[in-house]
């Protein structure tokens, strides 16, 4: 059955969509400051603190993510303090299927809704979901 749900998650619920994609049928997925794990992200905060063991839960989404073979959007803050870009670009070059990006100049983590080319860049890519795949 071909799916035409297309999820969208921002942030910490960014793990936890890739864990949905990796566990039922999606047409795509658009990520907004997604992360490789939040071990990581919480080891850069904290480079002397042993993260690992204080979370219980990692959220770790490259377990998940080369299984993956739906279509992605990543869209990256460019100046994103919370989740560095790094860890998105980690999380793209692990993904399975297709990956589509868009780094929104002048942005935060908190303003990237409102950073030029954000809207523009979701629609563009589900209209390409619309006739590519």
């Amino acid at each position: 059955m071909l799916s035409h749900i297309v999820a969208y998650a921002r942030s910490l619920g960014t793990g936890i969509a890739v864990h949905l994609a990796s566990q039922r049928p999606l047409k795509g997925l658009i990520l907004v400051s997604p992360y490789d794990s939040i071990r990581s992200v919480a080891q850069e905060f904290y480079p002397y603190v042993p993260v690992s063991l204080l979370l219980k839960h990692h959220f770790d989404a490259m377990k998940y993510a080369p299984s993956i073979k739906i279509p992605m959007l990543a869209l990256i803050a460019e100046k994103d303090e919370i989740i560095s870009p790094s860890h998105s670009l980690a999380l793209i070059n692990a993904w399975g299927g297709h990956t589509y990006q868009h780094k929104i100049p002048n942005t935060d983590h908190n303003n990237i809704t409102m950073g030029e080319g954000y809207w523009n860049s979701i629609i563009g890519f589900l209209e390409q979901l619309k006739t590519e795949f």
